[in-house]
Protein backbone atom coordinates (compact mmCIF):
# COMPACT_ATOMS: atom_id res chain seq x y z
CA UNK A 1 0.00 0.00 0.00
CA UNK A 2 1.94 3.41 -0.96
CA UNK A 3 0.85 6.58 -0.89
CA UNK A 4 3.94 8.61 -1.22
CA UNK A 5 5.42 12.15 -3.19
CA UNK A 6 9.03 11.86 -4.91
CA UNK A 7 10.71 14.00 -7.10
CA UNK A 8 13.99 12.73 -8.68
CA UNK A 9 14.63 15.71 -10.77
CA UNK A 10 15.34 19.31 -9.44
CA UNK A 11 12.02 20.67 -7.79
CA UNK A 12 10.14 20.12 -4.95
CA UNK A 13 7.64 16.91 -3.73
CA UNK A 14 4.29 17.24 -2.28
CA UNK A 15 2.33 15.97 0.74
CA UNK A 16 1.79 12.48 1.01
CA UNK A 17 -1.68 10.96 1.54
CA UNK A 18 -3.16 9.44 4.55
CA UNK A 19 -3.32 5.90 4.87
CA UNK A 20 -6.01 3.75 7.14
CA UNK A 21 -6.85 -0.08 7.49
CA UNK A 22 -9.43 -1.36 9.52
CA UNK A 23 -10.57 -4.58 10.94
CA UNK A 24 -13.53 -4.41 13.50
CA UNK A 25 -13.69 -8.31 13.62
CA UNK A 26 -10.84 -9.87 12.07
CA UNK A 27 -7.41 -9.57 11.27
CA UNK A 28 -5.14 -7.33 8.82
CA UNK A 29 -2.27 -8.99 7.08
CA UNK A 30 -0.42 -7.06 4.40
CA UNK A 31 1.82 -9.99 3.19
CA UNK A 32 4.45 -7.88 0.97
CA UNK A 33 5.46 -4.32 -0.07
CA UNK A 34 4.81 -2.95 3.29
CA UNK A 35 2.78 0.47 3.49
CA UNK A 36 4.40 3.42 2.99
CA UNK A 37 2.90 7.09 2.81
CA UNK A 38 6.31 9.36 2.03
CA UNK A 39 7.63 12.48 0.74
CA UNK A 40 11.01 12.24 -0.78
CA UNK A 41 12.92 15.34 -2.52
CA UNK A 42 16.27 14.18 -4.31
CA UNK A 43 17.04 17.99 -5.14
CA UNK A 44 14.68 20.44 -4.15
CA UNK A 45 12.14 20.26 -0.51
CA UNK A 46 9.81 17.51 0.02
CA UNK A 47 6.35 17.91 2.12
CA UNK A 48 4.66 16.07 4.81
CA UNK A 49 4.52 12.46 5.44
CA UNK A 50 0.72 10.96 5.14
CA UNK A 51 -0.13 9.48 8.54
CA UNK A 52 -0.80 5.76 8.98
CA UNK A 53 -3.24 4.06 10.96
CA UNK A 54 -4.16 0.42 11.36
CA UNK A 55 -7.14 -0.86 13.46
CA UNK A 56 -7.95 -4.58 14.06
CA UNK A 57 -10.09 -6.65 16.74
CA UNK A 58 -7.12 -9.59 15.70
CA UNK A 59 -3.58 -9.73 14.38
CA UNK A 60 -1.90 -7.03 12.35
CA UNK A 61 0.95 -8.33 10.35
CA UNK A 62 2.88 -6.24 7.78
CA UNK A 63 5.45 -8.12 5.82
CA UNK A 64 7.90 -5.57 4.98
CA UNK A 65 8.65 -1.84 6.58
CA UNK A 66 6.01 1.04 7.27
CA UNK A 67 7.05 3.77 6.19
CA UNK A 68 5.93 7.84 6.64
CA UNK A 69 9.16 9.85 6.76
CA UNK A 70 10.19 12.82 4.21
CA UNK A 71 13.75 12.83 3.26
CA UNK A 72 15.20 16.34 0.98
CA UNK A 73 18.40 17.66 -0.52
CA UNK A 74 17.08 21.20 1.38
CA UNK A 75 14.36 21.15 3.74
CA UNK A 76 12.34 18.10 4.75
CA UNK A 77 8.50 18.15 5.69
CA UNK A 78 7.22 16.79 8.72
CA UNK A 79 6.76 12.52 9.31
CA UNK A 80 3.77 11.32 10.11
CA UNK A 81 2.35 9.24 12.47
CA UNK A 82 1.89 5.85 12.50
CA UNK A 83 -0.71 4.07 14.89
CA UNK A 84 -1.25 0.58 15.42
CA UNK A 85 -4.08 -0.99 17.49
CA UNK A 86 -5.30 -4.32 18.24
CA UNK A 87 -7.94 -5.03 20.46
CA UNK A 88 -7.30 -9.13 20.59
CA UNK A 89 -4.08 -9.91 18.53
CA UNK A 90 -0.51 -9.63 18.01
CA UNK A 91 1.20 -6.68 16.14
CA UNK A 92 3.85 -8.24 13.82
CA UNK A 93 6.09 -5.72 11.32
CA UNK A 94 9.43 -7.85 9.53
CA UNK A 95 10.62 -5.15 8.89
CA UNK A 96 11.22 -1.35 9.88
CA UNK A 97 9.03 1.62 10.83
CA UNK A 98 10.15 4.81 9.56
CA UNK A 99 8.57 8.51 10.55
CA UNK A 100 11.72 10.34 10.62
CA UNK A 101 12.56 13.89 8.56
CA UNK A 102 15.92 14.37 7.77
CA UNK A 103 17.51 16.85 5.16
CA UNK A 104 21.07 15.86 3.76
CA UNK A 105 21.91 18.99 2.41
CA UNK A 106 25.86 19.87 3.14
CA UNK A 107 26.85 22.28 0.31
CA UNK A 108 25.83 25.27 1.98
CA UNK A 109 25.92 26.25 6.09
CA UNK A 110 23.05 26.97 7.56
CA UNK A 111 20.76 25.73 4.18
CA UNK A 112 18.47 22.75 4.64
CA UNK A 113 16.14 22.07 7.79
CA UNK A 114 14.19 19.54 9.14
CA UNK A 115 11.09 19.61 10.72
CA UNK A 116 9.40 17.22 13.34
CA UNK A 117 9.64 13.56 13.07
CA UNK A 118 6.50 11.51 13.46
CA UNK A 119 4.81 10.10 16.40
CA UNK A 120 5.00 5.72 16.53
CA UNK A 121 2.46 4.48 18.84
CA UNK A 122 1.81 0.25 19.11
CA UNK A 123 -0.67 -1.22 21.88
CA UNK A 124 -1.36 -4.89 22.13
CA UNK A 125 -3.33 -4.61 25.23
CA UNK A 126 -4.29 -9.01 24.86
CA UNK A 127 -0.98 -9.97 23.16
CA UNK A 128 2.62 -9.28 21.83
CA UNK A 129 4.28 -6.83 19.65
CA UNK A 130 7.70 -7.90 17.42
CA UNK A 131 8.83 -5.52 15.38
CA UNK A 132 12.12 -4.00 13.80
CA UNK A 133 13.92 -1.18 14.01
CA UNK A 134 12.26 1.65 14.80
CA UNK A 135 13.21 5.69 13.49
CA UNK A 136 11.53 8.67 14.81
CA UNK A 137 14.92 10.61 14.49
CA UNK A 138 15.06 14.54 12.96
CA UNK A 139 18.47 15.87 11.81
CA UNK A 140 20.20 17.73 9.28
CA UNK A 141 23.58 18.22 8.25
CA UNK A 142 23.69 22.42 8.40
CA UNK A 143 20.46 23.27 9.03
CA UNK A 144 17.95 23.97 12.13
CA UNK A 145 16.55 20.03 12.99
CA UNK A 146 13.07 20.03 14.37
CA UNK A 147 12.13 17.41 17.28
CA UNK A 148 12.55 13.56 17.69
CA UNK A 149 9.29 11.90 17.69
CA UNK A 150 7.56 9.65 20.79
CA UNK A 151 8.09 6.16 20.65
CA UNK A 152 4.96 4.25 22.87
CA UNK A 153 4.68 0.20 22.80
CA UNK A 154 2.59 -1.69 25.33
CA UNK A 155 1.54 -4.80 25.12
CA UNK A 156 -0.01 -7.71 27.40
CA UNK A 157 2.81 -10.26 26.69
CA UNK A 158 6.23 -10.12 25.15
CA UNK A 159 7.85 -6.97 23.12
CA UNK A 160 10.42 -7.51 20.43
CA UNK A 161 12.24 -5.05 18.67
CA UNK A 162 15.36 -3.64 17.19
CA UNK A 163 17.01 -0.16 17.71
CA UNK A 164 14.48 2.76 18.87
CA UNK A 165 15.94 6.19 17.61
CA UNK A 166 13.90 9.02 18.77
CA UNK A 167 17.14 11.93 18.64
CA UNK A 168 17.30 14.99 16.95
CA UNK A 169 20.98 15.44 15.62
CA UNK A 170 23.07 18.06 14.28
CA UNK A 171 21.27 21.43 15.43
CA UNK A 172 20.62 24.05 18.20
CA UNK A 173 16.50 23.88 18.91
CA UNK A 174 15.24 20.04 18.10
CA UNK A 175 14.25 17.93 21.06
CA UNK A 176 14.72 14.00 21.32
CA UNK A 177 11.26 11.91 21.54
CA UNK A 178 10.49 10.05 24.93
CA UNK A 179 10.88 5.85 24.39
CA UNK A 180 8.76 4.13 26.50
CA UNK A 181 8.02 0.17 25.73
CA UNK A 182 5.49 -1.23 28.73
CA UNK A 183 4.73 -5.31 29.35
CA UNK A 184 1.89 -5.94 31.55
CA UNK A 185 3.10 -9.81 31.97
CA UNK A 186 6.19 -10.71 29.77
CA UNK A 187 8.98 -9.77 28.90
CA UNK A 188 11.01 -7.35 27.16
CA UNK A 189 14.41 -7.17 24.43
CA UNK A 190 15.10 -4.16 22.67
CA UNK A 191 18.74 -3.03 20.70
CA UNK A 192 20.11 0.05 20.86
CA UNK A 193 18.06 3.03 22.06
CA UNK A 194 18.91 6.61 21.50
CA UNK A 195 16.76 10.10 22.52
CA UNK A 196 19.31 12.77 22.69
CA UNK A 197 18.42 16.22 21.71
CA UNK A 198 20.01 18.64 19.79
CA UNK A 199 23.79 19.65 20.50
CA UNK A 200 26.21 21.58 18.96
CA UNK A 201 29.44 21.57 21.32
CA UNK A 202 30.48 24.12 23.08
CA UNK A 203 27.77 25.92 21.48
CA UNK A 204 25.51 27.63 24.67
CA UNK A 205 23.03 28.01 22.45
CA UNK A 206 22.23 24.14 21.87
CA UNK A 207 19.14 23.82 24.16
CA UNK A 208 16.98 20.35 22.22
CA UNK A 209 15.70 18.46 25.49
CA UNK A 210 16.85 15.16 25.46
CA UNK A 211 13.79 12.44 25.52
CA UNK A 212 13.14 10.07 28.97
CA UNK A 213 13.80 6.69 28.36
CA UNK A 214 11.55 4.04 30.09
CA UNK A 215 11.71 0.15 29.65
CA UNK A 216 8.85 -1.60 32.44
CA UNK A 217 9.06 -5.05 32.10
CA UNK A 218 6.79 -7.96 34.13
CA UNK A 219 9.36 -10.89 33.66
CA UNK A 220 13.08 -10.32 32.29
CA UNK A 221 14.43 -7.29 30.71
CA UNK A 222 17.54 -8.34 28.24
CA UNK A 223 19.51 -6.20 26.61
CA UNK A 224 22.66 -7.47 24.59
CA UNK A 225 24.91 -5.16 23.61
CA UNK A 226 23.01 -1.84 24.65
CA UNK A 227 23.99 1.27 23.61
CA UNK A 228 21.71 3.55 25.24
CA UNK A 229 22.25 7.40 24.66
CA UNK A 230 20.05 9.74 26.08
CA UNK A 231 22.71 12.68 26.18
CA UNK A 232 22.23 16.09 25.40
CA UNK A 233 22.26 20.17 25.99
CA UNK A 234 18.68 20.52 27.49
CA UNK A 235 17.19 19.03 29.83
CA UNK A 236 15.46 15.34 31.21
CA UNK A 237 17.63 12.56 29.60
CA UNK A 238 16.37 10.19 32.70
CA UNK A 239 16.70 6.67 31.88
CA UNK A 240 14.75 4.09 33.74
CA UNK A 241 14.95 0.12 32.87
CA UNK A 242 12.56 -2.00 35.65
CA UNK A 243 11.65 -5.57 35.57
CA UNK A 244 8.97 -6.02 38.04
CA UNK A 245 9.27 -9.82 38.62
CA UNK A 246 12.19 -11.14 36.89
CA UNK A 247 15.86 -10.14 36.02
CA UNK A 248 17.67 -7.56 34.12
CA UNK A 249 20.65 -8.74 32.03
CA UNK A 250 22.67 -6.11 30.55
CA UNK A 251 25.40 -7.52 28.46
CA UNK A 252 28.31 -5.65 26.34
CA UNK A 253 27.48 -1.46 26.08
CA UNK A 254 27.13 1.57 26.96
CA UNK A 255 24.62 3.57 28.57
CA UNK A 256 25.08 7.13 29.04
CA UNK A 257 22.81 10.19 29.99
CA UNK A 258 25.43 13.10 30.26
CA UNK A 259 24.52 16.94 30.12
CA UNK A 260 26.28 19.46 28.11
CA UNK A 261 26.31 22.96 27.88
CA UNK A 262 23.80 24.16 30.15
CA UNK A 263 21.80 20.96 31.03
CA UNK A 264 22.21 18.28 34.24
CA UNK A 265 23.61 14.70 33.46
CA UNK A 266 20.49 12.37 33.40
CA UNK A 267 19.19 10.29 36.65
CA UNK A 268 20.20 6.15 35.04
CA UNK A 269 18.16 4.17 37.34
CA UNK A 270 17.71 -0.31 37.32
CA UNK A 271 15.59 -2.48 39.33
CA UNK A 272 14.60 -5.99 39.21
CA UNK A 273 14.36 -9.40 40.94
CA UNK A 274 18.21 -9.79 40.27
CA UNK A 275 20.64 -7.21 38.18
CA UNK A 276 23.99 -7.97 36.49
CA UNK A 277 26.16 -6.35 34.10
CA UNK A 278 28.45 -7.82 32.27
CA UNK A 279 31.09 -5.20 30.50
CA UNK A 280 28.77 -2.64 30.57
CA UNK A 281 29.74 0.74 31.38
CA UNK A 282 27.20 3.88 32.85
CA UNK A 283 27.97 7.25 33.24
CA UNK A 284 25.97 10.64 33.96
CA UNK A 285 27.98 13.54 33.22
CA UNK A 286 28.02 17.72 33.28
CA UNK A 287 30.28 19.01 31.13
CA UNK A 288 29.10 22.72 31.51
CA UNK A 289 26.60 24.54 33.77
CA UNK A 290 25.26 21.65 35.70
CA UNK A 291 24.79 18.54 38.20
CA UNK A 292 25.78 15.06 36.83
CA UNK A 293 23.11 12.91 37.33
CA UNK A 294 22.46 10.33 39.82
CA UNK A 295 22.88 6.15 39.15
CA UNK A 296 20.84 3.90 41.11
CA UNK A 297 20.77 0.07 41.18
CA UNK A 298 17.86 -1.90 43.26
CA UNK A 299 17.17 -5.20 43.72
CA UNK A 300 15.68 -7.39 46.75
CA UNK A 301 18.17 -10.07 44.87
CA UNK A 302 21.33 -10.11 43.55
CA UNK A 303 23.87 -7.29 42.24
CA UNK A 304 26.26 -8.23 39.87
CA UNK A 305 29.37 -6.37 37.98
CA UNK A 306 31.60 -8.32 35.97
CA UNK A 307 34.00 -5.91 34.12
CA UNK A 308 31.76 -2.76 34.31
CA UNK A 309 31.80 0.64 35.61
CA UNK A 310 29.20 2.81 37.38
CA UNK A 311 30.90 6.57 37.09
CA UNK A 312 29.25 10.10 37.69
CA UNK A 313 31.05 13.36 36.69
CA UNK A 314 31.81 16.88 37.15
CA UNK A 315 34.05 17.24 34.16
CA UNK A 316 36.47 19.95 33.42
CA UNK A 317 34.97 23.12 33.49
CA UNK A 318 31.77 22.61 34.09
CA UNK A 319 29.74 24.19 37.70
CA UNK A 320 27.91 22.19 39.58
CA UNK A 321 27.19 18.93 42.09
CA UNK A 322 28.69 15.33 41.06
CA UNK A 323 25.90 12.89 41.46
CA UNK A 324 25.75 9.76 43.35
CA UNK A 325 26.04 5.77 42.62
CA UNK A 326 24.01 3.79 44.78
CA UNK A 327 23.69 0.50 44.65
CA UNK A 328 21.25 -1.22 46.74
CA UNK A 329 20.55 -5.24 47.07
CA UNK A 330 20.55 -8.18 49.08
CA UNK A 331 24.21 -8.89 48.56
CA UNK A 332 26.60 -7.11 45.66
CA UNK A 333 29.41 -8.42 43.92
CA UNK A 334 32.08 -6.59 41.95
CA UNK A 335 34.47 -8.70 39.65
CA UNK A 336 37.10 -6.75 37.83
CA UNK A 337 34.51 -3.26 38.00
CA UNK A 338 34.46 -0.21 39.29
CA UNK A 339 32.31 2.58 41.17
CA UNK A 340 33.12 6.07 41.15
CA UNK A 341 31.95 9.69 41.29
CA UNK A 342 34.62 12.24 40.79
CA UNK A 343 34.73 16.11 40.14
CA UNK A 344 37.49 18.35 38.08
CA UNK A 345 35.08 21.32 38.12
CA UNK A 346 33.72 23.43 40.39
CA UNK A 347 31.30 21.46 42.40
CA UNK A 348 31.52 18.59 44.92
CA UNK A 349 31.87 14.74 43.73
CA UNK A 350 29.05 13.02 44.66
CA UNK A 351 28.66 9.96 47.34
CA UNK A 352 29.01 6.13 47.01
CA UNK A 353 26.90 4.28 48.82
CA UNK A 354 26.61 0.50 48.29
CA UNK A 355 23.91 -1.02 50.86
CA UNK A 356 23.23 -5.17 51.12
CA UNK A 357 21.39 -6.74 53.27
CA UNK A 358 23.99 -9.59 53.43
CA UNK A 359 27.21 -9.46 51.79
CA UNK A 360 29.48 -7.17 49.91
CA UNK A 361 32.42 -8.77 47.74
CA UNK A 362 35.05 -7.18 45.74
CA UNK A 363 37.72 -9.09 43.47
CA UNK A 364 39.89 -7.09 41.61
CA UNK A 365 37.90 -3.85 41.42
CA UNK A 366 37.70 -0.46 43.17
CA UNK A 367 35.39 1.68 45.16
CA UNK A 368 36.58 5.81 45.16
CA UNK A 369 35.61 9.22 44.87
CA UNK A 370 38.26 11.51 43.50
CA UNK A 371 38.49 15.78 43.38
CA UNK A 372 41.18 17.30 41.06
CA UNK A 373 39.71 20.89 41.43
CA UNK A 374 38.57 23.39 44.01
CA UNK A 375 36.06 21.13 45.47
CA UNK A 376 35.36 17.74 47.68
CA UNK A 377 35.45 14.21 47.16
CA UNK A 378 32.20 12.41 48.20
CA UNK A 379 31.34 10.16 50.88
CA UNK A 380 32.53 6.51 50.53
CA UNK A 381 30.05 4.33 52.55
CA UNK A 382 29.38 0.25 52.49
CA UNK A 383 26.94 -0.70 54.84
CA UNK A 384 26.13 -4.78 54.63
CA UNK A 385 24.37 -7.16 57.34
CA UNK A 386 26.71 -10.25 57.15
CA UNK A 387 30.40 -9.31 55.48
CA UNK A 388 32.52 -6.70 53.82
CA UNK A 389 35.11 -8.69 51.55
CA UNK A 390 37.74 -7.18 49.40
CA UNK A 391 40.12 -9.78 47.40
CA UNK A 392 43.06 -9.55 44.82
CA UNK A 393 44.47 -6.04 45.40
CA UNK A 394 40.48 -4.48 45.42
CA UNK A 395 40.45 -1.09 46.98
CA UNK A 396 38.10 1.82 48.25
CA UNK A 397 39.70 5.53 48.75
CA UNK A 398 38.70 8.93 48.23
CA UNK A 399 41.26 11.23 47.32
CA UNK A 400 42.01 15.07 46.63
CA UNK A 401 45.22 17.07 44.89
CA UNK A 402 44.57 20.23 46.43
CA UNK A 403 45.01 21.35 50.33
CA UNK A 404 42.30 23.22 49.88
CA UNK A 405 39.87 20.75 49.30
CA UNK A 406 38.60 17.50 51.69
CA UNK A 407 38.69 14.36 51.40
CA UNK A 408 35.78 12.52 53.05
CA UNK A 409 35.95 9.46 55.45
CA UNK A 410 35.20 6.31 53.97
CA UNK A 411 33.05 4.29 56.23
CA UNK A 412 32.81 0.32 55.94
CA UNK A 413 29.79 -0.82 58.30
CA UNK A 414 29.39 -4.75 58.65
CA UNK A 415 28.87 -7.76 61.22
CA UNK A 416 32.48 -9.10 59.38
CA UNK A 417 34.69 -7.33 57.32
CA UNK A 418 38.19 -8.10 56.02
Amino acid sequence: VTSTSISFANGDAGNAGFIELEASNGDIAVNGGGLNSQSVAAEGNSGNAGQIEITANGDIGVQGEISADTAANLDAGDGGDITLDTFSGDISVSENIDTGSTSISGENPGQGSSDNAGQVELNAPSGEIAVGNIRTESGTNSGIGGDGGNIELSALNDITAGTLNSRSFNSQEGNGGSITATSESGTITTGSILSSGSQIFGSVNSSGARGNIKLDSFQDLVLLSPFIDSAGSGHDGNINLISRTGDIALEGGFINSNGFNEADGGDIRIEGLNVSLDDVELTATSSGIGSGGSITISTPGSSTLNNSRLSTSLEPGAVGAGGAVVVDANSVSLTDSTLDTATFGQGDAGNVDIIADDSINLVRSAIFSITDGQSDAGLVSLDAGRQIRLTDNSSISTAVNRDVSDAFNIEPIGNGSD
